[in-house]
Parts: C-alpha cells; sequence; structure tokens
C-alpha cells in the first residue's frame, strides 16, 4: 500500500468523521446524572434556556426531593405534574410528582423562584384528583 492511498484513506476517514458528528451535534437535551437508584447531577440546563426550562426545572426540584428525602431512592414515578407563570409571583414554578408507596400515593412537591428551590412539601392524597 503507497503512502498515496494510506494518506487518501485517513482524510477520507477524518472527513467522514466529521460529516457524522456534525449531524450527530452536542446533546443539548435536559439530563439527569442517575447513581444509587436518584439523580445526583443535572447536565445541560447551566443555566436553563428555551424550550428547556420547564425539564430543567423539573430535574431540580425531583433531585432536590430526593436529597430532602422526600422521594425515596429508585420511587417510580407515575406522574408529574408542572405549573409556570403566576400572575402574582413572576418566575415561579411549582412541580408534583406521584409515585406509590406500598399500597399509598404520595404527593411531594417542590417551588422554584427562578432557578432556585424555595420550599419542598409532601401532600396528602386527599384533593389529588390524579
Amino acid at each position: 500500500m503507497s503512502i498515496r492511498s494510506i494518506c487518501a484513506s485517513s482524510t477520507l476517514v477524518l472527513w467522514m468523521t466529521l460529516v457524522l458528528a456534525s449531524c450527530v451535534g452536542p446533546n443539548e437535551e435536559p439530563i439527569g446524572v442517575w447513581q444509587d437508584g436518584k439523580i445526583v447531577a443535572i447536565q445541560n440546563c447551566s443555566p436553563p434556556r428555551g424550550e428547556n426550562i420547564s425539564r430543567c426545572h423539573a430535574l431540580l426540584c425531583e433531585k432536590e426531593l430526593y436529597e430532602r428525602k422526600l422521594l425515596p431512592p429508585s420511587a417510580e414515578i407515575l406522574k408529574s405534574s408542572h405549573s409556570e407563570s403566576y400572575s402574582d409571583a413572576p418566575g415561579k414554578s411549582v412541580h408534583i410528582f406521584k409515585y406509590r408507596a406500598g399500597s399509598e400515593f404520595r404527593y411531594p412537591a417542590c417551588e422554584l423562584q427562578g432557578n432556585e428551590v424555595v420550599r419542598t412539601e409532601e401532600f396528602s392524597a386527599k384533593g389529588q384528583n390524579w
């Protein structure tokens, strides 16, 4: 094999790698990094932008609920609800999660102001119609 054909092959491989990398691009979706059944870090949310804001806020809340032990490790979240755009508090968002604990359902929730968690609590099943 000649040096010219080796260089041509190397150039082709490099070109194909660049083309494929540009097609795939970096992953900009918000991602929760899991360890031992709970979120321990969040990627692609510094700072949350555009259409990812709601997903980033939900991940921030979920991580905080794990840290405060309102959401147990490996809990299977059955449903979540996210409310934003409160006229009395711009930047406020509330996130509620539903999971099964034995024969009961639990509803841990958290409130954010901007990107900061300002409150966490657990609601009872009463008044939850989902």
